[in-house]
């Protein structure tokens, strides 16, 4: 009496004794309820998210660790001091760069005053030195989920803001505030493996095509 239409409908999948992924796949896409980390975020946020747009972009990138790093983010499931504290780690709950506010995730990428200074930084140069004609209004839609409804950015931009998350989650872990000419090393480093890759996949020219906008990024 407690099932609701869309538990009965999987029991009658799996009792039906039909084979093939399909079915299963079908019976999944069915349901219209948002995880509760997106009701949480649009909460905490005040603001609608596209959040099919959200996993799409997800779903597209390609390097493992950074997929499920933008997994556990926007899972909300992303070790905070406030997570750590709880699990006996920290003692401490603000944030590791400024110390004055609650560690919380969108704390960490955006609103800190250190992370806002580097946001500032890299759209600057984005905006004054990239040949792509793409001019950047970063907002916190864009640095959490990788988009928002009035800006289109391509694959490498993507790429980069996700690049420039990380380094700002591994600048936390190591309790160092995050520096942008360090970044720019940091991309510069990741930019080699990516070229490497691609010349032994033998899709250089794709490569260069794709990041040749992006170039003076990684110029100290």
């Amino acid at each position: 009496n407690n099932m609701t239409n869309h538990m009965i409908k999987t029991l009658k999948v799996i009792y039906s004794g039909q084979k093939g992924a399909r079915l299963y796949y079908e019976v999944l896409i069915q349901d219209a309820n948002k995880p509760k980390c997106c009701e949480k975020w649009e909460t905490k946020l005040n603001t609608d998210i596209n959040w099919n747009t959200s996993f799409k972009k997800i779903q597209k990138i390609r390097e493992i660790k950074l997929k499920w790093f933008q997994i556990r983010l926007v899972q909300r499931i992303l070790a905070t001091n406030v997570v750590l504290a709880h699990m006996g780690v920290e003692k401490d709950v603000t944030c590791s760069f400024c110390g004055k506010e609650r560690d919380a995730i969108e704390h960490i990428f955006w609103r800190c005053e250190h992370v806002k200074r580097f946001w500032e930084q890299l759209q600057t140069v984005v905006n004054n030195a990239c040949a792509n004609g793409l001019f950047v209004n970063l907002n916190e839609s864009i640095v959490l989920f990788g988009h928002d409804c009035s800006f289109k950015s391509d694959d490498t931009f993507d790429l980069i803001i996700l690049l420039a998350k990380f380094f700002i989650y591994k600048c936390k872990v190591k309790k160092n505030i995050p520096q942008f000419h360090l970044f720019r090393n940091y991309l510069k480093t990741a930019f080699e493996a990516y070229k490497y890759i691609a010349i032994i996949n033998m899709s250089y020219d794709k490569f260069t095509k794709e990041w040749q906008f992006y170039k003076t990024l990684m110029e100290s």
